[in-house]
């Protein structure tokens, strides 16, 4: 319907792996360690080859689809450069930007630790599983590719070997990495509307705390990004910890490394790491246990109360995220710790 367009496709192809990349890396807070435009020198050079098959007559361009029509030079150019580089290259390019995306994505998971006490909407499983799954169509890719290599080698050259299976003798009308991939355009547009801002607030926060005038030098120590001493720390963790079992400051469903600074007058940095040294813990895992071991009380103490009564009662999301935590704290489910400890209750 529009000829004119044929062949502007094939330098999108090598888009797709930046693009999402970028965008991992924007969602989790991490800048590029290159400037943006070097990620799409590759498909502008791709733009470039193509040029010669662009800038040609419309008749000559569907002619390249037509299967009773000779060639020009410039569209035997353009069917290799469609047919060998761009998959050859994309495939490769692809790989690349997964294996950085993995690694953008384990250490969100270890960042998000450090400074969130809760998981739901901040640890972007969704994106994990996308990533994975596009892992997938990229295998499918590849033997699509490999199929049609080996029809090629059939046709081209005397080739015998297998010339005779079903995908070389008939047309193939279904391509499951092509579907797949418009499956992910729409599944990564639905869930980045979905998704709210992780770091955002936190940033926003903390910029808000340095401006204000009331801010005291209590609140930033001199040396707040310095290393803690191993007396220092354990001191500070000592006293956080009793301040955060008095006030119950764990019970905050949404409570945040950041918060916590904000509360008890010492910075972010020392927080973390005083909790990092002394409990060998994360942020989430040290708030969590604290969480769990209230609800271990609360179980025996006043049996009455659901389970999840109790879960949102002590700080937790949701059923299933209590269940999760507690199960990694106590190897057992609620209910099973309850009727391991039948003369507590009693």
């Amino acid at each position: 319907m529009y000829p004119h367009l044929i062949g502007v496709q094939e330098w999108l192809i090598p888009l797709l792996g930046p693009l999402l990349f970028l965008y991992v890396l924007k969602l989790t807070a991490q800048g590029p360690n290159t400037p943006i435009w070097y990620h799409f020198i590759p498909s502008m050079i791709i733009a470039a080859l193509s040029v010669e098959f662009l800038m040609q007559d419309v008749t000559l361009k569907s002619q390249f689809i037509s299967a009773e029509s000779l060639l020009t030079p410039a569209n035997e150019r353009f069917e290799h450069l469609v047919d060998t580089i761009i998959p050859a290259f994309s495939l490769i390019q692809i790989t690349c930007y997964l294996l950085l995306i993995f690694k953008v994505l384990k250490h969100h998971a270890i960042n998000v630790k450090k400074q969130f006490s809760y998981l739901e909407k901040v640890n972007l499983a969704w994106l994990l599983w996308l990533s994975k799954f596009i892992a997938v169509l990229l295998l499918l890719w590849l033997i699509d590719e490999l199929i049609a290599l080996h029809i090629r080698l059939c046709f081209d050259t005397s080739l015998n070997m297998m010339c005779n299976m079903p995908w070389v003798n008939e047309d193939r009308y279904f391509y499951p990495s092509e579907i797949g991939i418009i499956i992910c355009v729409y599944a990564i547009t639905y869930y980045a509307l979905k998704q709210p801002a992780i770091f955002y607030q936190q940033i926003q926060k903390f910029e808000k705390t340095i401006d204000d005038p009331s801010h005291t030098v209590q609140n930033t120590p001199r040396y707040a990004n310095s290393a803690l001493s191993e007396p220092l720390a354990q001191q500070l963790f000592n006293e956080l910890d009793a301040q955060v079992k008095k006030q119950q400051i764990y019970t905050n469903p949404i409570l945040t490394l950041d918060e916590l600074a904000n509360i008890t007058g010492w910075s972010r940095h020392q927080l973390s790491q005083a909790i990092n040294q002394v409990s060998g813990r994360h942020f989430f895992d040290y708030i969590n246990m604290l969480r769990i071991e209230s609800a271990k009380q609360l179980l025996l103490a006043q049996p009455q109360k659901t389970v999840l009564e109790i879960a949102l009662e002590t700080g937790f999301n949701s059923r299933s995220a209590f269940y999760t935590a507690f199960k990694k704290c106590t190897q057992q489910t609620p209910t099973q710790y309850k009727k391991a400890q039948p003369l507590a209750i009693k």
